[in-house]
């Protein structure tokens, strides 16, 4: 159950699914899909899997997230029992209505937690969840310890293997440096637009290659500062704009960058100071991948991800150490080459299939032991 991911349209969270959704059916498994319902989407058939599609409207209103977390949970358990199945797997932003479909259906669960979107009755009627939350484990709640297998996100990393540099129009002679995703605060974009001045002014020939929309009145501010920063610098060319790409352009565009980066600033984002980073981002698992060589912030498990020389780690908040970081690797072709080896050898282990053991275990342990109340 992912009801609140438009599957196959691509967001980040449309990517993780399918990922998992492919090395399941690769170890095997039959896999049917409870996916949400927009414009343009149909339910059947979707890249070999069956999607039935399910309409949220006022989630933020908690009557009728209710009325809707027990109008979902019923009909997937209808789906559930025509296709005879063992298990259902609810990822957290389906709010709680894989509780009620495993109620009903009689089935185990197995709830995946991304994020803070979990619901309690799930985590409690859970067998095993599965928290994609690397070390940080102050997202689930304690009491759910004991049946609760932390992981780190994963990757497909052979989609990435072999890329040809992407030609991007006005970058011809540049040293670029990568951003992928979504423009907000807590993902330092702030921090991005101090840091490009200070970068031009070491490496007079980089640009700022930025991969990703402006879709909230934040995210247009934001853009509207990496633009400001690029004329007060005098190089408003030192700006590439390449807006949403499709995930298939991805590797071929991130081999056509010399280092990328990942600015997270938590301090901007409450949840985040309060439980601490604990994403392990998609967008530096693709970096890594690529072979990139990375600069990220030293929060989290952005940590853990870069250390030992997979990439090089900056204080958040820290506009001139970012710009000084980016413009020693833009110097250091040796030093990026066998950082970007790193990284991919990390990001190889922490693939689909490397990880899916862990997937599939918790699956099979609901499974076998037929029940949703574990310890």
């Amino acid at each position: 159950m992912a009801t609140n991911i438009p599957y196959p349209r691509e967001v980040g969270g449309t990517i993780h699914v399918r990922g998992e959704v492919r090395e399941l059916r690769r170890r095997g498994h039959e896999v049917a899909l409870c996916a949400k319902a927009e414009p343009g989407l149909e339910e059947g058939e979707v890249e070999g899997v069956p999607v039935h599609r399910f309409f949220w409207r006022y989630r933020d209103v908690w009557a009728l997230q209710a009325l809707q977390r027990w109008a979902h949970g019923m009909r997937v358990a209808r789906i559930a029992r025509d296709l005879r199945a063992d298990v259902i797997y609810e990822r957290e932003s389906s709010l709680g209505s894989g509780a009620v479909a495993a109620s009903m259906a009689r089935l185990p669960l197995v709830v995946e937690v991304n994020d803070l979107w979990w619901h309690r009755r799930s985590l409690e009627r859970a067998a095993r969840i599965i928290s994609v939350t690397g070390d940080n484990r102050s997202v689930v709640p304690r009491r759910f310890h004991g049946k609760t297998r932390f992981i780190s996100n994963c990757v497909d990393a052979s989609h990435f293997e072999g890329a040809a540099p992407e030609r991007i129009p006005g970058a011809e002679g540049r040293r670029l440096v990568g951003y992928t995703g979504s423009l907000l605060a807590w993902h330092g974009i702030e921090d991005l637009a101090g840091a490009l001045p200070l970068l031009l002014g070491e490496v007079p020939d980089a640009a700022l290659l930025v991969v990703g929309e402006a879709r909230t009145p934040e995210g247009r501010a934001l853009l509207g500062r990496l633009e400001a920063a690029a004329r007060d610098a005098g190089a408003p060319g030192a700006l590439l704009l390449m807006g949403r790409v499709p995930y298939d352009r991805m590797p071929g565009v991130l081999a056509a960058c010399d280092v990328c980066v990942a600015p997270y600033n938590p301090a901007a984002e409450p949840s985040l100071r309060e439980h601490g980073f604990f994403y392990s981002p998609l967008k530096v698992l693709d970096y890594m991948a690529a072979g990139r060589a990375v600069v990220g912030t030293d929060v989290g498990n952005l940590s853990g991800m870069l250390a030992q020389g997979r990439g090089e780690l900056v204080p958040p908040g820290d506009p001139r150490a970012l710009a000084t970081s980016v413009a020693r690797l833009l110097k250091d072709p040796d030093r990026r080459a066998w950082m970007g080896a790193s990284a991919r050898a990390y990001a190889r282990q922490h693939s689909y299939e490397a990880l899916g053991d862990v997937y599939e275990g918790a699956i099979l342990e609901a499974v076998r032991e037929g029940g949703g109340r574990g310890a």
